[in-house]
């Protein structure tokens, strides 16, 4: 099994605090739409023939586009490729896009699933953000979905915002709630450069909320959404029984899949490649039949340390017996100090090594600290 993921880098206009690779200038979305297509024609083989069981149109803002370059990327996905026919078919959307018509087309073109960037309840901190919507649009934009059909939508809240306070949060996430998805990403702001965040911060115009004002949001979202029904699958990402984004899941559990589009990556079992981070160089590049894209092979060392950073995050943890078996790694012999560490902090359930909420938060450090190194 595999995965396909199609990044559309079109924006309508730019978030305060996102560094993705995206243009805000739309004139040439046809142009990009048949570099993608060619794309798709000479990587073909690319999988090697692998059922291809999720496919995924991120961004950017692929809800931006027509309906009709949709259904002609979907076309040709599913010409060069074999398709499973329970395939989770995923498309990013903002609110202000998902008119009923849109939605309507999606369905018919078999999408399945929806993840819609809401962020955030509060009109004020969306506005700081550069977001086009406000919280009305937002909660109508879910109800004409689920009016439509759509029974597996995942909508993004961002916390650790500057002027949220706990008791705003608080409403936020049961606003939240109360939309009946199935599915919640949660982020903590982070300030990267070249942002406009990142600007302010520099010129002391922001005021961002204290650390342990963030740990503590972010303790009660889980509690919050654990009362709600919801299962914290992956550190960032909660979902109702059985509803867990399949192609996310993938990339943790080290299944093959192609990026296409710029600045995509993709991982064939033994390489991982990545497209050139330029629409001007990608597009020329494919017109002249060529592919702008840079590789790297992964060592043993590198497998290794990529399995317990991803894995580690996910309510599946650590499976012992593949490690030592496939990674050549006795984790609880020869990271035993390590692990005293983090006593209280993970289980182990079947030779599977699962942090509980309190190792969860403590994810990132406690995979660095298993690290291999030269």
């Amino acid at each position: 099994m595999a995965g396909i993921y199609i990044h559309i880098p079109f924006c309508k206009q730019k978030c305060s605090y996102c560094d993705f690779h995206f243009s805000t200038d739309i004139r040439y979305v046809d142009r990009m739409i048949r570099a993608l297509l060619k794309e798709i024609s000479e990587r073909r083989e690319f999988l090697g023939g692998l059922p291809i069981e999720t496919i995924y149109f991120g961004g950017g803002t692929p809800s931006l586009i027509s309906a009709g370059y949709i259904s002609e990327l979907l076309d040709a996905i599913k010409r060069e490729n074999t398709i499973e026919e329970q395939v989770e078919l995923t498309l990013e959307a903002n609110p202000e896009d998902l008119s009923e018509s849109n939605l309507s087309h999606l369905k018919k073109l078999g999408f399945n699933r929806l993840s819609i960037g809401i962020q955030s309840f509060d009109d004020k901190a969306l506005q700081a953000m550069n977001r086009i919507h406000d919280a009305k649009q937002a909660e109508s934009a879910v109800k004409r979905a689920q009016h439509i059909g759509f029974d597996n939508i995942s909508v993004d809240l961002i916390y650790g915002l500057p002027e949220i306070d706990m008791e705003s949060f608080k409403k936020e996430v049961e606003q939240f709630i109360q939309l009946g998805v199935q599915h919640i990403s949660a982020y903590a702001l982070t300030i990267e450069p070249k942002t406009l965040f990142a600007h302010l911060l520099d010129k002391g115009q922001l005021k961002l909320p204290k650390e342990e004002e963030v740990i503590g949001q972010f303790d009660y979202l889980v509690r919050a959404l654990e009362n709600a029904g919801f299962e914290q699958y992956e550190v960032s990402n909660f979902s109702l029984s059985g509803l867990e984004s399949r192609h996310n899941s993938s990339y943790w559990s080290g299944k093959n899949y192609m990026g296409l589009g710029p600045s995509a990556h993709s991982y064939d079992g033994h390489k991982r490649y990545w497209n050139v981070s330029n629409n001007f160089t990608y597009m020329a590049a494919l017109e002249k039949g060529e592919l702008m894209m840079e590789d790297e092979a992964i060592d043993s060392m590198t497998r290794y340390n990529e399995y317990v950073l991803t894995r580690s995050r996910t309510k599946w943890g650590l499976d012992l017996r593949y490690m030592k078996n496939e990674l050549g790694v006795d984790l609880l012999n020869e990271f035993s100090v390590e692990l005293e560490k983090y006593r209280g902090t993970y289980s182990i359930l079947d030779e599977h090594l699962i942090l509980n909420s309190k190792g969860l938060i403590l994810a990132d450090g406690f995979a660095s600290d298993l690290f291999l190194s030269d």
